[in-house]
């Protein structure tokens, strides 16, 4: 009886380029003087600091599963040191940041433990079209002009991880939108002038002056597959874009992070259009920088084309979503099956690896023999992992 195999055919997905969000393990925190009670203080909120934007969970710290483990942050800390900031004032204050880097590997290794997700460090880019109110003009926000409130949206970012991009507002973009476009919320002129940034997802950020004193925001989130819309109110322009900005990162942590306590799940990757040994280390590359994959084995190769047998952790949809957003990778509709190992032949399975983060090699061509590398693991099964029933799920991809 054939098995039935899920295919997963997504033709019209676009070209996407996440950005590599560095210092995720990292956090600043302001303290009061270098003594120890502070600096175990600064540690504590901290760590809390970095496991949002590690997990996209922004209340990580209610967390009761992880009560003990935030009583021994102390634990984590890789390193620290201290940073001066002197205010541009008369009094020329002085004001004290601990900043702290915190072990990846166990920080990941107690999520997990835990059952909590971890997201990679690859995301979703976001290209910011922002506009204000006074009363008595509208007008675009200009990197040139504002420089102030640019910080204000990149800081509310990097809390949470998600890499902002701003347009240059040269004139090419003049002409492509204007104030009215983006406070109508029209959305084909706001795409047509962000399609030179090749950005992951758009947002457009509206801030009006409001006449109780209170000012309005109204935000408007378009990707390739949704268009989400959010209104707040706020005393401060950084209390709405610091509001804006957790929604907008709750919403991609929803659709990129893993899911939180999902099973381990085993699939299998079918990539076509590998012409060298050079493509076929692109894939296995790739595939060692993913959180979200546990484990893979190479389970069979022809010619130009290859199957990996995937163990998942946190679920299928974010390790697509990875796949699409690497921006390596077309879906395919050439399928080839699977072999059986020949009876009489007992080949020695490859090894099963673990997905440490790895430099790529200088020359991935002279890594091996070439092509003919690859050939020779064409029967190889993977049993540990191919006997799961759950490999009869197939991702058929295309290398680019």
């Amino acid at each position: 009886m054939l098995k039935q195999i899920v295919f997963l055919l997504l033709f019209f997905v676009p070209i996407l380029h996440a950005a590599e969000v560095d210092h995720l393990y990292q956090a600043e925190v302001s303290v009061a003087d270098q003594g120890q009670k502070e600096r175990n203080r600064a540690i504590a909120e901290g760590f809390r600091l970095m496991l949002v934007k590690v997990t996209g969970n922004r209340n990580i710290g209610q967390n009761q599963s992880l009560a003990e483990t935030f009583r021994k942050a102390s634990r984590f800390v890789q390193q620290y040191r201290y940073r001066v900031e002197v205010a541009e004032s008369d009094t020329a204050v002085e004001q004290r940041y601990l900043r702290i880097t915190f072990d990846k590997q166990a920080v990941d290794r107690t999520l997990r433990a835990n059952g909590l997700p971890v997201w990679g460090k690859s995301r979703p880019q976001v290209i910011v079209w922002a506009g204000f109110d006074d009363g008595s003009r509208r007008k675009l926000l200009m990197p040139e002009f504002d420089q102030r409130m640019m910080t204000i949206f990149n800081r509310a970012a990097d809390t949470r991880g998600i890499p902002l991009l701003f347009p240059v507002m040269d004139l090419q973009d003049q002409s492509a939108i204007s104030a009215s476009d983006l406070w109508g919320a029209f959305e084909q002129p706001v795409k047509n002038a962000s399609q030179r940034y090749q950005a992951d997802a758009i947002l457009m950020v509206r801030i009006k002056s409001g006449s109780s004193g209170l000012l309005r925001s109204s935000w408007s989130f378009l990707d390739s597959n949704d268009t989400r819309q959010w209104e707040f109110r706020g005393k401060t322009r950084g209390q709405l874009i610091k509001q804006g900005m957790n929604t907008v990162s709750d919403h991609l942590a929803s659709i990129y992070a893993p899911a939180a306590g999902a099973d381990a799940q085993v699939v299998n990757m079918q990539v076509s259009g590998l012409d060298s040994f050079e493509d076929f280390l692109k894939v296995e590359f790739f595939l060692k920088g993913q959180e979200t994959v546990q484990q893979y084995q190479l389970r069979q190769s022809q010619i130009d084309q290859v199957i990996f047998a995937l163990s998942l952790r946190g679920g299928m949809q974010a390790f697509v979503q990875a796949v699409e957003l690497s921006g390596l990778f077309a879906q395919s509709d050439v399928m080839f099956p699977v072999l059986s190992p020949e009876p009489a032949k007992e080949p020695e399975p490859l090894p099963v690896v673990n997905t440490p983060e790895q430099p790529m090699p200088e020359n991935a061509a002279q890594a091996e023999t070439g092509v003919d590398a690859m050939e020779q693991t064409a029967e190889m099964m993977v049993p540990e992992i191919a006997k799961d029933p759950l490999t009869d799920i197939h991702l058929f991809y295309r290398l680019r």
